[in-house]
Formats: C-alpha cells, structure tokens, sequence
C-alpha cells in the first residue's frame, strides 16, 4: 500500500472516535501510532488579476468612486438601455409636459465611506449598447456617450434609509419624448425604432471626489412627469415610465470598472492574467478586489517534499490564511471567499472540493481568518509532476465578480497578508516496539 493510501487509512481509523495509539497494532505488525502536526511548510501569496471580467447583466448597477490607499483609485460607471414607454400616446389636450427624471433604486450595497458628498452625471448613450463578438460585455467596454450631461445631482448617499436617488434631466428631451407620446409616435411604440432615438443611458461619478461606491437594483427607469388636466385641480404626480427592465424587452446594462495603479506597489507589475506579482514586492501582502478583478494566488511548492519522508503518514491539511490586522472592521467586513484550482496559467481547473470558512481569532479576538481543509488538494499534488503543478485561488465568486462586490457584506476587498498565513498537516508516524 502506498503512503498516500495508508495516510487516509490512518485518518478514517483516528475517526472512529478513539484516541488510542494502538489502534491498528496488528496491522502495523505491532507497532503503535504517534500522532503530531507541522506548521513550518513553506505557503506563497501572490497577487493576479484577471482583466476581463463579464459585467453584463449583473446583479446590480454601480456608480462611484474611492481611492483604496494601497490598490489605488476605483472608478465605476454604468450603462443601459431603456424600454418603450409603459403607455403608448397621451392627449394633446388633457395634459402638458411638466419635468424628466432618472430613478436609481439603491438595493442597499455601499462600498466605502457614505459621508461625502456625491456628484453624478447623466449621458445619452450614442452608440449602440451590445454584446461584444463573444456574446458578453466585459467591465472594461465603454460606450460614447454625446458631448453634454443631460443632468447632474449632487447629494449624501443614504442607502440603508432612502428608496431612490433622482436626477432631474435636461428639459428639452423631456419635451421631445412627450410630444412624441401625443403623436404616438412609432419611435417609442416600435422597439426597434426606440432603440435607435435612445440607444441609453450612462451614469458617471465625479472622480475628484473620495466617495462611496453604491449599488443600485437594474430596474431603473426614465420618468416623464406631466400635468393632467382633465382633473381639477390638475395633478402633476403622474407619469410615463420608460423602464430598464419591463416584461416585453430585454435592455442590456453593464458597469464598468477603471482602476488606476499609479504610484502603488501594483503599478506596471500585472499586465496580463498569467502575471504573478508575489507578496515580497507589495509587503507581505497579497490582494483580493472583484471590481478591479484582484485575486490571490496560494502556492504550496515544497508540499510534495514530504512524499519523500519515511515513516511519514499524512492524516490531514488544513490551510490558514490571515488578513491584515485592522485591514477590516464592523463596518467594512471581510467577504465569503471562493476557493478554485489553477493551472501555472492562472486558469481556473475547477473549483476546490473543500469549504473556506471564516474564523475569529482567539488570541485576539478582534481579528479573523480564513481557514480551509486542503487534505485531498495536498493529496493530489502527490500526484502530479512538477510542470502539472497546481495552486489554489481565492476571489469573490463569479455573480459577485460581476457585479464587482459581495452580496454578503459591503466589502469587496482583502489584504491577504503573510505573517501568520500558515499551513499546518497533522501526520503519523508508526513507532515499533520494542
């Protein structure tokens, strides 16, 4: 029987609930089993980025700026297409044009601090909005957007109490869609047609400002407000609603992400997904960003040494992985993390068989770590060559990458570092007696 074999016949033998060290003497020709750990094998971080991240149709629209003080700023804008109007003509008689708004539905994500004053501005989208040649819109595709905003809003962003931002738009479009719902006009009535009067909508962020990042639900909309006057006295709260998503259309949106590197320890070091940038050049640290595409990179190189050791009986691996103390607080928590396995490539193999759990720390209790079970990894590594060699990866998963935070909490970052980053096996070794 092979060592790694008789490693998990000593691991399913210790599970049986019995501490003795002479469980399976007959076995081992009377020998008894000791059992102890290491922590001392050698764990790499390093930091990759993955440049196109797929944006399209994610879980939420995203619009602010922050400068993170060690992966530097973080731009994020939106884009999206409206539906045709949700009635098709009004009376020439009975009502008048009153104001047109944007309605951005917070869903209560906030990355960063909300205490700054925002500023958004509004474009007309005057290039199509469409799928790039492989079906996807990545966080990097802009779309041209005409020379003047159709609105602006300064306003504190409060997510957790407000429904809705509103920005009040330029009043000649305003004019121009409702005289075309008096004439029922076939450019709000056709998709088609609609689709080329309006190709959408961007928002940006005022990137001067070191703000928040917010999150807001993909059921925008464009309102239209008019006056009815066929009720006395008039009523000027109803309005056309020319809505992102609608039953009858399918609008694309996506967001994308600028991250400017300038004058941090990433600069000019991660131009492609095969880059690895490891934590001795940014230190001892290794980061995870799903806006920017961040990801760390875990190598385990001296692991398969131990295949190597007489009288060396693996029973089990687990990794622990510690952010930087005071990188993180009740207001910035740390994310759930995915677990992959990678090639040399820095292309994903599969997702790790294994749970990454978060744990508090018990010598101090303000501080967390990651903890994951690595046996079956370690396992396989035994296996394979070194040019075969894997590593493990660790980022947000794909729905939260998309919409470049976590649905979990408002954080979207971890500084991986590797002080106490550790790797411990829990072995046994077969002691003969005498």
């Amino acid at each position: 029987m092979n060592r790694i074999v008789l490693g998990f016949v000593v691991l399913l033998l210790v599970s049986c609930g019995t501490d003795s060290s002479e469980i399976g003497s007959g076995f081992f020709n009377g020998g008894e089993l000791d059992f102890s750990f290491i922590d001392t094998v050698s764990v790499k971080l390093s930091t990759i980025k993955y440049e196109n991240i797929i944006t399209a149709g994610a879980a939420r629209l995203l619009v602010g700026h922050h400068e993170d003080a060690k992966l530097g700023p973080v731009t994020a804008s939106t884009y999206f297409q409206l539906s045709t109007p949700t009635v098709s003509s009004l009376g020439k008689l009975t009502t008048s044009f009153n104001y047109l708004q944007l309605v951005l539905k917070y869903d209560k994500y906030h990355y960063y601090d909300t205490s700054a004053v925002q500023h958004y501005d509004v474009y007309r989208v005057t290039e199509d909005i469409e799928l790039n040649k492989d079906g996807v819109i990545y966080n990097n595709s802009r779309f041209k957007t005409g020379p003047d905003a159709l609105g602006s809003a300064n306003f504190r962003a409060r997510p957790n109490r407000d429904d809705s931002i509103t920005i009040q738009l330029d009043p000649v479009l305003g004019q121009e869609l409702y005289n075309k719902l008096v004439d029922a006009s076939t450019d709000l009535t056709d998709l088609t047609l609609f689709r080329r009067y309006l190709r959408g909508i961007a928002v940006f962020p005022d990137s001067t400002i070191n703000g928040s990042i917010l999150g807001f639900k993909p059921s925008a909309e464009l309102r239209l407000y008019y006056i009815d006057k066929s009720v006395t006295p008039s009523d000027d709260k109803k309005y056309v609603s020319f809505p992102l998503i609608a039953a009858n259309s399918v609008c694309l949106y996506s967001n994308h992400v600028f991250t400017d590197t300038q004058g941090t320890k990433l600069e000019g070091k991660l131009p492609k997904n095969e880059s690895v940038l490891s934590s001795k050049l940014t230190d001892g640290e290794s980061y995870i960003q799903g806006s920017a595409g961040y990801a760390v990179r875990v190598d385990l190189p001296y692991v398969k040494n131990l295949q190597d050791l007489s009288n060396f009986y693996i029973r089990s691996a687990i990794l622990e992985l510690f952010p930087t103390h005071k990188s993180y607080d009740v207001v910035t928590p740390l994310p759930k993390l995915k677990v992959y396995q990678i090639y040399q490539s820095n292309t994903i193999a599969s997702l790790t068989a294994g749970s990454l759990t978060l744990l508090q720390e018990a010598d101090i209790p303000q501080d967390q770590f990651y903890q994951l079970d690595v046996t079956s990894f370690v396992a396989q590594q035994f296996n394979l060559d070194i040019d075969s060699r894997q590593a493990l990866l660790l980022r947000l998963d794909d729905a939260e990458v998309q919409a470049a935070v976590s649905r979990e909490s408002n954080t979207n970052r971890v500084y991986m570092g590797t002080t106490r980053t550790r790797l411990k096996i829990y072995y046994a070794t077969i002691k003969e007696q005498k």
